[in-house]
């Protein structure tokens, strides 16, 4: 039995079915259920699929979307992600509830889209799933307030990058881009896909290309916020891994470089921002820039180690790459549970509203240190253990970049060290009631909690994603 267009169409029962409910009687608690059952439903399907491995489906389907292992790995994982977001969602604030069918319709939506866009195989298609992931999370982002949409402007670098790479190689298929320098068009088609490099930066928030990010953070519900700085990435990563991968054979040593420059800037510039922060929404944003550096690190040098021809070097890459990106997704998802359930609490996220957290809230403080110790790369956590994988990989092509990554963590430290000696040190506002956490969060954050930890302690979810990242470039 073939599981892969699955997901697809469950996410997009489950949008129709949605829709159609509404407008017969709009009951708010129905639209969550039916919502969280479809991603459940999609999520285990793809997981199906990424274990009975790649595929072939209807014809037409199969020259656009590609069923191979990189994209069912990067697609479970967004489909995971996309479930924690929904599960946190429910109640977290008044419009969710006032419209809640839109709301809902609207995450299922980009999920489908996010989807789509790891499974793309060339530009038109990846073009349409860009919109069908970009559009709603506009909307959500202003959900509650209108904020500024400067993402847009990535969008608008696709389709200009995209038409020169078209012009160059005659085709719009990943795996023929590199007919551009057949025919003698090399340098059209590096300008084009530079361009698309800049698309990409755009919505995984890479700097320069990272303005949007902390006003669109900080202005969202903190459920958006959330499935904003996790479903978006995966699903661009996974993308530009596979477009970079085909054209790495002719542009590996050009590649290389942009992805180090963007690296550079990105954990530069998102750990000295961060420094400044006392919003913990926009700190949060400016840490996900620093993350994406660390990230972009991975994929520039296994562009390098392909487009060189070193399989088994590459493949150490792409496992090391997968795992962080796993481990940086859930601990960053159980980070913004805490602070959705600080600022329902005490009605502010700034830095101050963690003040002797300690005290009111013993168990969420703990999952805050576990969370930011891992962000920061403290061992033995799963984060150390990403962060370690990830630079190491890097020592084969590009060391210096493995250096910039380890002092980029090492400033880390301070801001993450300061919202825990908030929590443990300061005293906390007058007339501060303990924190009721609700029993769903509780065991959820435990659950990712409990990842966070024995992914550090445990090799055996490392060989699984150097597994899966073996498979991936074996096809």
């Amino acid at each position: 039995m073939e599981f892969a267009l699955y997901p697809f169409l469950i996410l997009c029962l489950g949008l129709a079915l949605n829709i159609i409910t509404d407008l017969i009687r709009p009951w708010p608690a129905r639209s969550y259920q039916l919502c969280l059952f479809s991603v459940v439903g999609a999520f285990l399907f793809q997981l199906l699929a990424l274990i009975q491995g790649p595929t072939n489906v209807w014809a037409p389907i199969d020259r656009v979307l590609q069923f191979d292992t990189l994209s069912q790995g990067f697609s479970t994982l967004a489909l995971f992600l996309a479930f924690l977001a929904l599960g946190i969602s429910r109640e977290s604030f008044q419009e969710e509830g006032e419209r809640a069918a839109e709301y809902y319709g609207l995450l299922l939506t980009a999920t489908l889209g996010a989807i789509l866009v790891a499974h793309a195989e060339e530009l038109l298609t990846f073009f349409l799933s860009f919109e069908l992931l970009s559009i709603p999370l506009y909307v959500l982002a202003g959900f509650r307030r209108y904020h500024r949409k400067s993402a847009e402007a990535g969008l608008k670098y696709f389709l200009f990058g995209a038409s020169w790479v078209y012009g160059a190689s005659g085709t719009t298929l990943y795996g023929q881009l590199e007919n551009g320098f057949v025919q003698g068009h090399g340098q059209p088609l590096l300008f084009g896909m530079l361009l698309v490099v800049g698309a990409f930066a755009f919505k995984m928030s890479a700097a320069p290309f990272h303005m949007w990010a902390p006003d669109t953070y900080e202005g969202s519900p903190i459920p958006v916020a959330a499935f904003l700085s996790t479903v978006p990435k995966v699903a661009m990563i996974g993308a530009s891994v596979r477009l970079f991968l085909a054209v790495s054979t002719q542009l590996s040593e050009e590649l290389m470089l942009v992805l180090a420059a963007l690296a550079i800037l990105s954990i530069v510039m998102g750990n000295l921002v961060a420094l400044t922060q006392r919003e913990v929404t926009r700190l949060a944003a400016y840490s996900g820039v620093a993350q994406i550096g660390y990230l972009l690190i991975g994929i520039s040098a296994l562009v390098g180690l392909e487009g060189a021809g070193r399989h088994h070097l590459a493949q150490e890459t792409l496992g090391s790459l997968f795992f962080y990106l796993l481990v940086y997704t859930i601990t960053n998802m159980a980070f913004w549970i805490i602070v959705l359930t600080v600022g329902k609490a005490r009605g502010s996220t700034e830095l101050d509203a963690f003040n002797g957290l300690s005290q009111s809230a013993p168990y969420l403080s703990f999952a805050l240190m576990i969370s930011v110790f891992s962000l920061a790369g403290v061992p033995p956590l799963a984060g150390f253990i990403g962060k370690l994988y990830l630079f190491r990989a890097a020592l084969y092509s590009q060391p210096l970049m493995a250096l910039i990554g380890v002092i980029g963590s090492v400033i880390s430290l301070y801001y993450y060290f300061n919202i825990l000696r908030r929590c443990y040190f300061l005293s906390p506002p007058e007339h501060v009631k303990p924190l009721e956490i609700p029993g769903s969060t509780n065991v959820l954050l435990s659950l990712l909690l409990l990842f966070t930890v024995l992914g550090g302690l445990l090799p055996g979810l490392t060989k699984v994603c150097f597994y899966v990242a073996e498979r991936m470039l074996l096809q």
